[in-house]
C-alpha cells in the first residue's frame, strides 16, 4: 500500500513544475559525439591538405578564427528549438565543431573551384641542404619569406644524384577564395 505522503509529494511537484521552469533532460549526448568526431576529422583533412596550400601558418590560424566566426551568426536559439543547450555547449560547439567544418569547408571549396594551372620558373642562385631537404634561393629574392615553396625533398642518396639544377619551376592554381593551390614543383 502506497503511503499518502508519496502521493502528495509527486503532486506537489507536478503543480512545482508546471509553475517552475524547471531544467529540462539532457539531449546533448549525440551533439558532444558529432562534436568530437567533426574536430578530429576536420583537422585531419585540414592539417592534411595544409602542405599543398600556398598559406602561411598565421594564414591558416586567421582562416579558422573567421571560420569559428562564421559559427556565431547562427543564433543560439535555433539550437534551442530542439536541444538543451547552454551557453558554454554552443561556444564549444563553434569553437570544435562548426568552425573547424567552415575552415575545411572553406579549403574544399577553393580547391575544387580552382582555376587552370600555371607555371612560375625562377632561376636558382644558391642551394642549401637542411634535414634531408634542399632549400633554393631564387633569383630576385623570389618567395624569400616563403620557405616551403623553395623547399625541395629530396632522396636519401643525394650525393650520389647531385646535379646542378639551374631552374625551379612552380606549379600554381588560384583557388575560388584567393588561395592559391602548390601543384608542383621541378627542377630543370
Amino acid at each position: 500500500m502506497k503511503s499518502p505522503r508519496k502521493k502528495h509529494t509527486a503532486v506537489s511537484k507536478q503543480r512545482l513544475s508546471s509553475k517552475l521552469d524547471l531544467p529540462q533532460e539532457d539531449n546533448m549526448t549525440d551533439i558532444h559525439l558529432l562534436m568530437v568526431i567533426a574536430w578530429f576529422a576536420c583537422n585531419f583533412y585540414i592539417f592534411f591538405i595544409f602542405k599543398g596550400l600556398d598559406l602561411k601558418l598565421f594564414g591558416l590560424f586567421q582562416l579558422a578564427i573567421f571560420s569559428v566566426g562564421l559559427g556565431f551568426f547562427i543564433p543560439i536559439k535555433i539550437y534551442r528549438k530542439k536541444y538543451t543547450m547552454s551557453f558554454y555547449e554552443y561556444i564549444l560547439l563553434n569553437f570544435l565543431a562548426l568552425g573547424p567544418l567552415f575552415c575545411a569547408a572553406i579549403i574544399l571549396i577553393n580547391g575544387i573551384f580552382s582555376g587552370p594551372t600555371y607555371q612560375e620558373t625562377y632561376r636558382i642562385e644558391q642551394s642549401i641542404r637542411e634535414n634531408g631537404n634542399t632549400v633554393y634561393l631564387l633569383e630576385d629574392n623570389a618567395y624569400d619569406e616563403k620557405t616551403y615553396l623553395r623547399t625541395v625533398n629530396q632522396n636519401k642518396n643525394y650525393k650520389k644524384h647531385q646535379k646542378k639544377w639551374e631552374y625551379l619551376t612552380l606549379e600554381f592554381s588560384d583557388g575560388l577564395f584567393g588561395i592559391r593551390l602548390i601543384k608542383g614543383k621541378s627542377l630543370k
